[in-house]
């Protein structure tokens, strides 16, 4: 995913100077659980001091394109760095690898990357959900055809309203995202009762 994130930094991001550079870092070490570089590490990416790298953090939080989970990295350690996540949001362009053999590393075997409109063969960015988010035609005759007694509003603005404010809240395909949170509406709501409340923070980050 490394690879995909750097292009959608470089071509998508409004940040400017050392603080592009660091989120280019950032994204070079991105993966399907996020990034957790060292400050120092991107301090040593930017040429710059760890004081100016935590300065670009705080720029980069406030134009919405990075989210930072304090010393939350999922690794065995005492100290653990803090957890970064990519919160551009994928606009026109859709990136795609020539090869879809990528080692652990996010390294390619050589092969150049392309641009491509194909969405058959995209990979794409988890991305944090719109504040304007609405479902599409087709996911309300979906919704219409199997869960009538849904009320959409409703659900559209819990929907919206709980991933906005949750710290992990990143998919991979929010109409998806969207359709399960309805079907799990239709049922008897099981984390509406006290002692289930964890269930749906764990569906959530799923």
């Amino acid at each position: 995913m490394s690879i995909e994130a750097v292009s959608l930094v470089l071509n998508e991001s409004k940040a400017t100077g050392r603080a592009k550079l660091v989120l280019i870092g950032i994204a070079n070490h991105l993966g399907d659980q996020g990034a957790w570089p060292s400050i120092a590490t991107l301090a040593r990416y930017a040429n710059s001091s760890e004081r100016s790298v935590k300065r670009d953090l705080q720029e980069l939080i406030a134009l919405g394109e990075l989210q930072v989970e304090l010393q939350n990295a999922p690794m065995n350690s005492q100290y653990k760095t803090n957890l970064y996540w990519i919160t551009i949001q994928a606009g026109v362009t859709d990136w795609v690898s020539k090869s879809d053999s990528l080692g652990k590393s996010g390294v390619t075997s050589g092969d150049t990357q392309t641009i491509t409109n194909n969405r058959n063969e995209t990979k794409r960015i988890a991305t944090r959900i719109s504040k304007d988010f609405q479902p599409s035609k087709e996911l309300l005759d979906w919704q219409s055809k199997n869960f009538p007694a849904i009320n959409v509003e409703l659900e559209t603005a819990k929907f919206t309203d709980f991933f906005l404010s949750s710290p992990k809240g990143v998919k991979l395909d929010w109409d998806a995202a969207w359709r399960n949170w309805i079907r799990n509406s239709s049922k008897s709501k099981p984390w509406a009762k006290k002692n289930n409340s964890k269930a749906l923070e764990e569906w959530a980050n799923d």
